[in-house]
């Protein structure tokens, strides 16, 4: 005769092998998302000098969904956004691309927030002081922001190109 001790015995055996993978398993789900967290702590740290180009607006747009549980990091992500957010009408001044010391302080808030959430725990004011751009980098993305505009403008017909004319008076002489 079976008694409810063979019972618990029969069914651990049978039950210890799923519970073995299901701890490994979320054990491993954990460390991913850990993982891709702290890669895109990372990524924002690393382009947050450059908060138009490709890499840092990727990395932006994926913070909603991997730290959508943390609802610091949400607010300053929404916060953000929201001033991102371009208005209804074309663009057509360079200084709309400029940020602000408000809208600055905002990324750094939220950047500070993710890097608490993955152990880094670096205050957001240390990343505004510490993080290196050249001034460079800030005078081409300004360059490139208007000629887009300026070549928006002349191909949709909104303004012309302006061309002075020169006149050089040289003969073969002269060189």
């Amino acid at each position: 005769m079976t008694t409810q001790t063979d019972w618990f015995i029969i069914g651990a055996t049978f039950a210890s092998p799923f519970l073995a993978v299901f701890a490994q398993r979320s054990i491993e789900d954990y460390k991913q998302e850990k993982q891709r967290k702290l890669q895109l702590f990372k990524l924002l740290y690393a382009t947050a000098h450059s908060p138009t180009g490709e890499d840092f607006v990727n990395a932006f747009n994926l913070v909603r969904i991997e730290f959508r549980k943390d609802k610091d990091i949400v607010k300053y992500w929404e916060e953000y956004l929201a001033i991102l957010t371009p208005p209804s009408s074309p663009i057509t001044n360079v200084d709309h691309f400029e940020f602000s010391s408000r809208t600055i302080d905002i990324l750094y808030k939220l950047i500070g927030a993710i890097s608490k959430k993955v152990g880094m725990d670096i205050d957001g004011l240390h990343l505004k002081n510490s993080l290196y751009a050249p001034q460079a980098w800030a005078n081409s993305q300004r360059l490139e922001t208007s000629l887009k505009i300026g070549l928006n403008d002349w191909l949709s017909g909104n303004s012309r190109p302006k061309f002075e004319a020169h006149v050089v008076d040289h003969t073969i002489d002269d060189m």
